[in-house]
């Protein structure tokens, strides 16, 4: 594992995930994880220029599934999906502690202040 202290104040993991809805798969495969393309915000506090990752899969669906906004469909619940970034495919530089969010040591929550490509996205099944 890395550490940058001037970015971040916590280790990088080998990789991150990201969990949403499979509704959002198709325009996530033609744009990307991209801010400025995903017209539903998660939490109401939330900001709207970045992308949130975490180093555990559990936790990224259990972020997904205690989500306080009022835009989804309740039925889009029943089908969330999982992707996994390698950490050393992002620019290291646009990674940035969570600000709304507490660290503790035990897991990983970081911004992405980008685009994640596609390309470098897969599909994460445990």
């Amino acid at each position: 594992m890395i550490k940058l202290k001037e970015i971040l104040t916590q280790e990088i993991p080998e990789y991150f995930y990201h969990a949403t809805f499979k509704q959002l798969l198709p325009s996530i495969q033609k744009y990307g994880l991209n801010p400025n393309k995903i017209a539903i915000k998660m939490w109401r506090y939330s900001k709207s220029d970045r992308i949130y990752l975490v180093d555990n899969p559990e936790f990224a669906v259990d972020y997904v599934k205690n989500s306080d906004s009022l835009d989804i469909p309740d039925n889009w619940f029943n089908e969330i999906i999982i992707f996994r970034i390698q950490s050393s495919n992002l620019e290291i530089s646009k990674l940035h502690d969570d600000a709304n969010i507490n660290l503790t040591d035990d897991i990983v929550i970081c911004e992405y202040h980008g685009i994640i490509p596609w390309n470098i996205i897969e599909l994460y099944h445990d």
